[in-house]
């Protein structure tokens, strides 16, 4: 085991202990398999040196693991869990909304990952297949294809201080510690994804018919072209 690793597993391990014992006393609180996609803490004095303790320890770690590696940086994913700690806080609201992610492909770049794909299969009915959907993007080599992919979701606090003023935080993974010295900030839950009375917006990817592909692209394939033709109307 290299340096490097041992240092990410030491300090994904502190991590998963802290998050699992805050989470007790978590005022919002995700899941994720057998942990925490997210949480958000209210502290006081009682566990103010504990948090602080565990910042001190993660940044320690976060740049022992910068200094031995020649290819992690500050913003490499392992780091994306890093621990927040924000203080002056009277209350905050939280706003929880479903995301998506999309992703662009050419059609040359496409027909490049089917030849990859094509090498893999041995069955010639298979090979025949890939090489009618190969075609198909190589005709249209030079045009846009969008995968989208679903089931994200972003959490937002809507901070407001002590001193009045208001601040925006994003809440991407990790824990969020907002202290106050008697643990007394007011923690607005999101509301209900789903209430009566509450129009959603439309999704207008709803109106498009998905590119049937046999690529694993982790979403749904689209011509950038058709979309843009839905969001005209």
């Amino acid at each position: 085991m290299s340096k490097t690793t041992k240092l990410i597993n030491e300090m994904e391990t502190l991590y998963e202990t802290t998050i699992q014992e805050f989470a007790k006393k978590a005022a919002y609180k995700e899941a994720l398999n057998d942990s925490y996609k997210r949480i958000v803490v209210v502290i006081g004095n009682e566990s103010l040196t504990t948090v602080k303790d565990f910042i001190l320890s993660y940044n320690d770690y976060k740049q022992r693991i910068i200094d031995s590696s020649e290819t992690i940086t500050a913003n490499s994913k392992i780091f994306n869990n890093h621990p927040v700690f924000i203080s002056g806080t009277g209350s905050v609201q939280l706003k929880l909304k479903q995301s998506f992610k999309t992703y662009t492909y050419t059609g040359a770049r496409l027909a490049r990952k089917l030849q990859l794909l094509r090498r893999s299969r041995k069955e010639k009915a298979d090979k025949e297949l890939l090489d009618d959907e190969m075609l198909f993007f190589r005709k249209h080599k030079d045009e846009m294809y969008v995968v989208r992919k679903e089931g994200y979701s972003e959490l937002t606090a809507l901070l407001t201080m002590n001193d009045g003023s208001q601040k925006k935080h994003y809440v991407k993974k990790g824990i969020l510690f907002l202290y106050e010295a008697q643990g007394n900030v007011l923690v607005k839950q999101p509301a209900e994804s789903l209430q009566f009375g509450v129009r959603k917006p439309r999704n207008k990817y709803n109106q498009l018919i998905p590119i049937a592909t046999a690529l694993d692209l982790n979403g749904k394939l689209y011509s950038k072209s058709a979309i843009d033709n839905i969001y005209r109307k």
